[in-house]
């Protein structure tokens, strides 16, 4: 039988029954003794001297825990045990019949997305037998961009080494300081070489022929083949080659860089350039035919772009920091170019999932087997706690596997689909949308098959862990005006034509829309270039990595009618957007042009700006007196053009979106923690089953790290328990 085949496996029915090794959480942890008069103090005094939170008496290090009391307290209240939501949504886990015990493995990975595949193949690597689990009865990888930090991908690329400590710190700093510092610093300092070894994954099965063969097998047996990946033109229905792993910013290149451009050395290499004479079609077909058909005169204009190592692109200008820092280090694989109007929706060309199948290809062929339709249920344990195997549910089947194994990595996916959960962690969200008239049986992301459902934090809460404190994280920013490349540091003004924060803050920003209401309007001035590239490239921020972009956007917006709402085709992360601007030749007409009422106030905002941002430019300030942004990022509103776009501010609530953003508590090894903070033996987790990653938001210093933090942790986690497990 083919190792393919095992993933299809039935087992036999053993008809054997054995009890759970742990009973409910609330027998997890014992009364704890009340410690000696000063024991437990913190170092410096004995719980009355100084040097310690605990001085002056026994304080909050120092004082005793009646853990059962305190159970019992969150029971009557109708509460899980250390969260403040209303309701029990961890339960207890039911006493299950196990149909068959497995002793093949020294490892099991529960989940098959981005985090699983990668532990697997770190497992097996360091010569692990490890099973991969997966509930859904296919794999899918959703997504396109990884953030990875000093990869050489990158810096062969042409783009700068960076010093990691300042994007820990960045990371740190947007979170409000409520991250795991060694967690978050365990991602940037091993993101580069965990990205490098993917592509190298895929390198070696594009060129060792039966690692071909054996990824085009995976695919066809493991991967969802109903969706855009398979459909014609998909990047499961091509045949890999080296374009899947190499760098190329042209058209038929499918792995590029989030990049802002360079905005003298464009100007330098348009400024001869007469955009109206160029025979271009804007009627032409929205195809990839009629598009090169239709535009080629553009790209031939513009063919100086790519010279000298696509000169038009900033490849060291980095942070940017326009109020917060920003690196370029997101490595997209978003498929090659497909004109004008994207293809497909959100991902739909991404190789993403190909690279992801290379990598389980390699683990195939270093003994891994993956199991699909397995949800993992309970981690079985000794009376230490040391892990000792895990116990999954076969849909197929209807019946319980257990799994004899050492280790366990839980990457589940998090709670996104699971309403309970949500309503009872995500408070800040639940009460923003309750106030809305939101109902907790909406509350949930829904949607994706591949989304977590709680299952994976629940398993691990039951063998003693905990999900980071509140508040908890969610994929939400808030509103405000958003042009055709996005999250933007320009002026904004609500609709009392009032300037409300610091724009290039982006975290802050969002923030501030969600405690507004009515209309919002971003406005730069006719040197439309220098304005843009001074935006950070924020998560739904620009991209400019593929020259084309800048391209499509500078003719649409040269040729756009004056007076006028102006389509842009512009690019936001790694998705073709389309949108407008209005292009104005005045002030008074570009607040015509938006519907705003009282031009005079709006002319006189923009001027006081424009005050703001000479005395920054002539060293009066160093900074925004206002609000702190980034004097480089404070540039003048001037003629003879003006562009604006609006958007909205509001107190309204939403429910969470994509993917959660807290976890379960873990050392930073992604060892899950106890109540008490000691690592439970043998117990994993990455993916979004990880706590410790964001703060109160998705706010990093690059795009793509949801996926990103992902790739990496699960890699870690799978070196973790490889160390572990002594190989």
């Amino acid at each position: 039988m083919s190792k393919t085949e095992m993933t299809r496996r039935n087992f036999v029915a053993a008809g054997s029954a054995m009890a759970l090794a742990l009973a409910a959480s609330t027998a997890l942890a014992e009364e704890a003794p009340a410690p000696a008069e000063g024991e437990g103090a913190p170092e410096g005094g004995e719980g009355g001297g100084e040097g310690g939170p605990g001085a002056g008496g026994p304080g909050p290090m120092g004082a005793p825990k009646d853990v059962p009391a305190a159970r019992e307290a969150a029971a009557a209240e109708g509460r899980t045990f250390g969260y403040a939501g209303a309701g029990d949504w961890l339960g207890v886990p039911d006493d299950v019949e196990v149909a068959e015990e497995i002793n093949d493995f020294d490892a099991v990975v529960i989940g098959g997305g981005h985090a699983g595949t990668q532990a697997t193949l770190a497992l097996a690597e360091a010569g692990a037998k490890v099973a991969m689990c997966e509930k859904s009865t296919y794999l899918m990888y959703i997504g396109e961009d990884a953030a990875a930090w000093n990869a050489d991908f990158v810096k062969n690329a042409g783009f700068a080494e960076y010093n990691l400590g300042e994007v820990i710190n960045e990371f740190t700093t947007r979170s409000g300081g409520r991250v795991s510092q060694e967690i978050v610093a365990s991602y940037v300092n091993n993101s580069g070489e965990c990205l490098d070894n993917m592509l190298a994954c895929m390198k070696e099965a594009v060129e060792d022929s039966e690692r071909h063969d054996l990824y085009n097998q995976l695919v066809s047996d493991l991967a969802l083949t109903n969706n855009e990946y398979s459909s014609e033109g998909g990047a499961y229905a091509q045949d890999i080659d080296e374009s899947f792993y190499t760098y190329d910013v042209t058209r038929n290149g499918k792995i590029i860089v989030q990049a802002m451009f360079d905005a003298d050395k464009v100007k330098e290499l348009t400024a001869d350039i007469d955009w109206a004479s160029l025979a271009v079609d804007p009627n032409c077909e929205t195809t990839e035919e009629g598009y090169q058909a239709g535009y080629q005169a553009l790209y031939d204009a513009c063919a100086s772009f790519y010279d000298n190592n696509n000169q038009c692109l900033d490849h060291t200008g980095y942070p940017k920091a326009p109020g917060t820092k920003t690196w370029a280090t997101t490595i997209q694989m978003m498929g090659h170019f497909h004109g004008r109007e994207g293809h497909g929706g959100v991902a739909a060309s991404s190789i993403l999932g190909n690279v992801q199948m290379a990598c389980l290809a390699k683990a195939y062929t270093l003994g891994a087997q993956v199991f699909l339709g397995y949800k993992g249920y309970k981690v079985v344990q000794a009376e230490d706690g040391t892990v000792t195997g895990v116990i999954v549910y076969d849909a197929d089947a209807d019946r319980y596997v257990k799994f004899n194994c050492k280790a366990v990595i839980s990457c589940a996916g998090g709670y996104i689909q699971n309403a309970d959960m949500c309503w009872a962690l995500l408070n800040e969200l639940q009460e923003k949308y309750e106030r809305t008239g939101g109902l907790k049986e909406d509350f949930n992301g829904g949607g994706m098959a591949c989304a977590g459902d709680g299952s994976g934090v629940k398993m691990l809460c039951w063998a003693g862990g905990f999900v980071d404190p509140s508040p908890r994280g969610h994929m939400s920013l808030g509103g405000g005006p958003s042009g055709t490349w996005g999250a933007n540091c320009h002026l904004w003004l609500d609709e009392n034509m009032q300037r409300f924060c610091n724009e290039g803050n982006i975290t802050a920003a969002g923030d501030a829309c969600s405690r507004k209401t009515g209309a919002c309007y971003g406005i730069i001035g006719g040197d439309y270039l220098k304005h843009i590239a001074s935006c950070g490239l924020e998560h739904t921020g620009p991209n400019f990595g593929r020259p084309e972009y800048i391209m499509d956007m500078m003719y649409d917006i040269e040729t756009g009618e004056v007076n006028s709402q102006i389509k842009i085709t512009g690019m936001t992360t790694a998705e073709r957007m389309g949108g407008g601007i209005y292009k104005a030749d005045s002030l008074e007409n570009l607040a015509a042009g938006l519907g705003i009422e009282d031009v005079e106030g709006f002319v006189a905002a923009v001027n006081h700006y424009n005050d703001l941002c000479y005395a920054c430019q002539d060293g009066t300030y160093t900074c925004d007196p206002e609000f702190g942004k980034n004097a480089e990022a404070m540039i003048p509103i001037e003629g003879p053009l003006y562009y604006g776009f609006s958007g909205s501010c509001g107190r309204t609530g939403s429910s969470p979106s994509m993917v959660t953003m807290s976890g379960v508590m873990a050392d930073k090894n992604l060892n899950v923690e106890d109540l008490d903070g000691n690592p439970i033996p043998g117990l994993y987790c990455a993916g979004a089953d990880l706590g410790g990653r964001y703060g109160t938001g998705y706010s990093t210093p690059a795009a793509g790290n949801s996926i990103g933090m992902a790739l990496t942790n699960g890699r870690v986690a799978g070196k973790s328990a490889a160390a572990y497990l002594g190989l």
